[in-house]
């Protein structure tokens, strides 16, 4: 199955790919410690980190899956973060379900963006593709994100014990999903 969800376009918010000039707008969150704390991947140190980054995001973009997305302010084209899945094609296709992520710039936080950019890719995603679930999970320290997840619909599946390890941390993680036919 292939994710290819070109752009969103919210009242606030444009949901779209990321291009090269994206570059310093990512390195500006990405490096920051804030933004990285309640993330699987590691703050960017360089600006060769964040090239990396979309080395890799253009590789899957060629393949045709765009699995992130950069999240911009209408009014201004600011860049501000980030949403995306999980790549995962392959438990799309068979499963029909998908794992949503986040991250955004510390100084765009508490305004409601990122759930209204969740909330987004969510109906863009059940509206376009065969997906009947999608789930997400945070630290349990990360209440933020729970709220996040909260606005965006979905409901609490559990708590997990010692369920992943980040960054050389042992996560107790909480569990949210959205299922498409219980969506309002």
């Amino acid at each position: 199955m292939k994710i290819n969800i070109k752009q969103i376009k919210t009242k606030r918010l444009l949901i779209r790919r990321f291009r090269k000039d994206d570059l310093d707008g990512i390195y500006d969150y990405a490096s920051r410690e804030k933004a990285a704390r309640y993330v699987l991947w590691p703050r960017h140190r360089s600006r060769k980190d964040t090239k990396a980054f979309l080395k890799e995001t253009f590789r899957h973009y060629k393949k045709g899956h765009t699995f992130y997305y950069a999240v911009e302010l209408v009014k201004t084209g600011a860049l501000i973060g980030s949403v995306g899945f999980i790549p995962d094609a392959e438990r799309a296709a068979v499963h029909g379900n998908l794992e949503i992520g986040y991250s955004f710039n510390p100084g765009y936080r508490g305004k409601g963006y990122c759930a209204e950019a969740v909330k987004a890719l969510i109906r863009e995603t059940f509206k376009k593709l065969r997906i009947r679930r999608i789930q997400a999970c945070c630290n349990v320290k990360n209440k933020a994100s729970e709220r996040v997840m909260k606005r965006a619909g979905m409901k609490k599946e559990g708590t997990f014990r010692k369920y992943m390890v980040v960054k050389g941390s042992i996560w107790d993680i909480h569990m949210y999903s959205i299922i498409k036919k219980g969506r309002k």
